[in-house]
Order: structure tokens, then C-alpha cells, then sequence
């Protein structure tokens, strides 16, 4: 697991104040997303979807395609896996079971795309947090 280097990107702040968060504190807002010492998944490795049925708790996981979710969240992980789910459903399945292993309330952002030719498929969203 990589990160992002907390020089290239300015700290994060609460949009209704000027206050500065630390340096290992991404807010994420629409168009507004500041990333410091967030972790990222970015192996090379294929990666199988989970089994089924997922526990209950990962399962009620929620994973929006839209980064926009009306309520302020930290980012604490961007999520980068080569799958070989064949299938959203199941891509978006092994998204819920990575976002809550970093402790994740949502995945936002997420994004599966097939891959072509038997390549495997892509996968990438934000786990987050919800502040509020």
C-alpha cells in the first residue's frame, strides 16, 4: 500500500469555517477533494471476488457511484484493484469488502469497468467516513 505525498496537495478544510485540518485528514467535497497521507490499495495482483453471501455488516455497506452523497465524509482510502469479478454486482462486492477493512461507512466515486479480451477488470472508488 502506497500514499499520496502530503506535499502535492493542500490541507484539507471545513467548508464552513477556516479551520485547518492535520495532515493525515482528507475532507471530501464535491469538486473539493484533498488527499494527505490517505492510504491506496495498488497492487498488480488479480483479484478474486469474495465469496458469497457476505457478512451482514460488509453487505449493508453502502457503494454510490455518485461522489456527492449530501453529507460532509473523510476519504481513508482510494480504492484501486484489478479484479476478476465479471460483473459490477460482484466488482462492487469486493469494494464493500475492502472500504471495511480500512473501517469505511461507504464507498463513493466507485467505478467498475470489464476489462477486454479476458484482461481482468478495474475497479476504483473512495472509502470514506461519515462526519456527520
Amino acid at each position: 500500500m502506497g500514499c499520496i505525498d502530503e506535499a502535492d496537495v493542500a490541507p484539507a478544510q471545513d467548508p464552513s469555517s477556516s479551520t485547518t485540518y492535520g495532515p493525515a485528514t482528507a475532507v471530501y467535497r464535491p469538486n473539493a477533494i484533498s488527499y494527505a497521507s490517505i492510504p491506496m490499495s495498488e497492487s498488480t495482483e488479480v483479484v478474486p471476488a469474495p465469496e458469497l453471501p457476505l457478512p451482514a455488516e460488509t453487505a449493508s455497506l453502502r457503494v454510490f457511484t455518485t461522489t456527492d452523497v449530501g453529507r460532509l465524509t473523510e476519504v481513508i482510502g482510494v480504492l484501486d484493484i484489478r479484479t476478476s469479478a465479471d460483473s459490477e454486482d460482484r466488482g462492487f462486492d469486493l469494494l464493500r469488502v475492502r472500504a471495511r477493512e480500512l473501517g469505511a461507512d461507504a464507498v463513493l466515486g466507485a467505478q467498475f469497468v470489464q476489462g477486454k479480451d479476458g484482461a481482468p477488470a478495474h475497479l476504483t472508488g473512495l472509502a470514506v467516513k461519515y462526519l456527520r
